[in-house]
């Protein structure tokens, strides 16, 4: 069973979905454990520390992957600068994802599943040499996670490739970086590798978590962003469902 955990923006629902699923084989964090607007910035940091911990405690059951809201700490040095950043702890942010980034990845792949922030698109890859057709969900995964390796920039907000294509500050376009994609341009133009794969994805907020038809749509997209209402995905080896948090 695998256990998919949307953005935490500083929120310790994450602890009571681990309490809730003890015998899970994974848990999977899909970034944006910073800034937010109605936790305070110690308690954000509380969680994030103890989130690291989780994993290194755990290091073969746990995922942690990189949203842009971590990434314009960690690219801080450039003066990237997304909504919501806390430049009176920008120091302490950054130092603590940098310390933690021997455990935090892009993305992820799992039994059919594609575990990104925003999403793939098969424009950005292509546009970042990144090959999928042909290719399986290992080998595009391996592609992507050495990409921000080598080159941290190109994952930055993208700007499209003809200036007078449509252009929008929320990141709706099918040239947008995995870490900033939105889901109209991602479930228009997500990529198909040499096997069905459904990306789960974070980063817009959702009223709540829908499961698509698996079977009509064998490249589907499932968005996670509902940790606000206390949603979370399950997904098990013969059906996908959604947990809840109630408070």
């Amino acid at each position: 069973m695998i256990i998919a955990i949307g953005d935490i923006h500083g929120r310790d629902t994450w602890q009571t979905i681990v309490q809730d699923n003890p015998n899970a084989d994974r848990y999977i964090f899909v970034g944006d454990y910073f800034d937010s607007f109605d936790v305070p910035f110690m308690e954000q940091m509380t969680q994030f520390n103890q989130i690291v911990q989780f994993k290194r405690d755990n290091p073969d059951k746990v995922i942690l992957l990189i949203g842009n809201h971590d990434y314009h700490y960690i690219m801080s040095d450039f003066r990237i600068r997304y909504s919501g950043y806390q430049d009176n702890y920008s120091f302490l942010i950054r130092e603590a994802l940098l310390n933690a980034k021997d455990v935090m990845q892009l993305c992820y792949h799992e039994t059919g599943y594609l575990f990104i922030h925003a999403g793939l698109s098969t424009s950005w890859c292509k546009r970042h040499n990144i090959f999928t057709d042909g290719y399986n969900a290992e080998e595009v995964v391996n592609q992507v996670n050495e990409l921000f390796v080598m080159s941290p920039l190109k994952f930055d907000f993208q700007e499209p490739i003809v200036r007078s294509e449509y252009v929008s500050s929320y990141g709706d376009n099918i040239w947008q970086s995995p870490l900033w994609i939105r889901p109209d341009s991602l479930v228009f133009d997500k990529i198909t590798l040499e096997e069905p794969i459904i990306q789960i994805v974070g980063h817009t907020d959702q009223g709540s978590i829908l499961i698509p038809n698996h079977y009509s749509d064998k490249f589907g997209v499932i968005f996670i962003d509902a940790l606000r209402i206390g949603e979370y995905l399950i997904i098990n080896l013969d059906n996908t469902e959604i947990g809840k948090v109630w408070k």
